[in-house]
């Protein structure tokens, strides 16, 4: 039988950096998120969707920001048009009922799942 490295009773080898590096535009990026986030949970500390039969109307920490347009479908992340403060359990609902959502215009650009 092949050995391998990762022999049993062996801890695995780690060095001394990190795994991941943020580039330097990364960390910008990042940074004028969080500036934009944290704005608007100052201006809107309460759920602006509305949306869950529970919902919370949560003051800020536990507000989320939401993308109407996820960035992952050309959403810029840090528009804060594109960013909606809701409470967390709007937030699941939100992504859990996608057509309704998208009717109350709280999500854009994803497709009904086809059963």
């Amino acid at each position: 039988m092949k050995r391998t490295p990762l022999a049993r009773g062996k801890p695995l080898a780690r060095g001394k950096k990190r795994l991941v590096h943020r580039s330097l535009a990364r960390k910008q990026d990042d940074m004028a998120y969080r500036r934009v986030v944290q704005r608007l949970r100052e201006e809107y500390p309460y759920c602006q969707a509305r949306f869950a039969p529970a919902c919370a109307l949560r003051a800020s920490p536990s507000v989320d920001p939401h993308h109407i347009l996820p960035t992952g479908l050309g959403g810029k992340r840090d528009d804060p048009d594109n960013i909606l403060m809701c409470c967390r359990q709007c937030h699941t609902a939100t992504h859990a009922r996608p057509a309704e959502a998208r009717r109350r215009g709280l999500l854009k650009g994803i497709k009904e799942p086809t059963p």
